[in-house]
């Protein structure tokens, strides 16, 4: 059927913002302090496509984050398989 095939893209874009910048714990009498940065931005990109009368369906994925200097990158593949 027609319904059973096909191809999906789809995006995202998240602000994330810690509203405690500043973290402390105390470890056996010891202060640890951690001064992470506050605002995250995440930007994600997904797609799939399904094929054999939506027998077989192929997902993947790409993500990004970025925060002052830190970045982060990330990603996966799948296939999808119904008997």
């Amino acid at each position: 059927p027609e319904w059973a095939r096909g191809s999906r893209v789809s995006g995202s874009m998240d602000v994330e913002r810690e509203l405690s910048k500043d973290r402390k714990v105390r470890v056996s009498d010891e202060e640890l302090k951690s001064e992470a940065d506050a605002t995250w931005v995440r930007v994600g990109l997904n797609g799939s496509h399904t094929w054999g009368e939506g027998r077989y369906t192929l997902r993947g994925g790409v993500r990004w984050a970025t925060s002052g200097g830190s970045r982060e990158l990330g990603g996966g593949v799948r296939l999808e398989a119904r008997f």
